[in-house]
């Protein structure tokens, strides 16, 4: 794995921490559904040509091994951890709130603040590690099973 294996985490961990502040919340929390979805749609096809223009998208994978589909599944998991709005995070930014039993925490985003918050009470800590610590890991986990490679190798020997 060389130094670029690690500019897919890095793009993840910054959509996450840009999606998920304050501001950008408050904004859509005010849109009528059809105007957010419509932005939720036009974000995610701008990401996904963003992501390609720099290499970053999983293309031409063939899921032959195990590990590979297993990475493909964790790199797709992180990317909607970053796109998903709906954890319980998200209600409580946004001055709503969330129960337990909500629909909230049956998104990948809701799921990963979920365990996060039986841990970890503190938004702004529960924010870093739901949409930027976690889509990192798991999206260089990911990367590390599909690229065959289990030796993380960041620098070059220089002779």
């Amino acid at each position: 794995m060389n130094l670029e294996s690690f500019n897919l985490p890095l793009a993840f961990g910054l959509i996450g921490f840009l999606f998920s502040s304050k501001a950008w919340l408050m904004f859509i929390s005010k849109l009528n559904p059809i105007v957010g979805l419509i932005i939720y749609y036009i974000l995610l096809i701008v990401v996904i040509i963003l992501l390609e223009r720099f290499g970053l998208i999983v293309s031409g994978i063939k899921l032959d091994t195990i590990s590979h589909t297993i990475g493909v599944v964790l790199i797709v998991f992180a990317f909607f951890i970053t796109m998903d709005w709906q954890s319980c995070y998200v209600r409580a930014i946004t001055g709503n709130p969330c129960k337990e039993d909500t629909i909230y925490i049956y998104t990948e985003d809701g799921l990963v603040y979920y365990i996060w918050s039986r841990i970890f009470t503190n938004l702004q800590v529960l924010r870093i590690l739901t949409y930027v610590v976690t889509p990192v890991v798991l999206s260089l986990i990911g990367t590390l099973l599909i690229t065959d490679s289990p030796v993380i190798t960041p620098f070059r020997a220089r002779i």
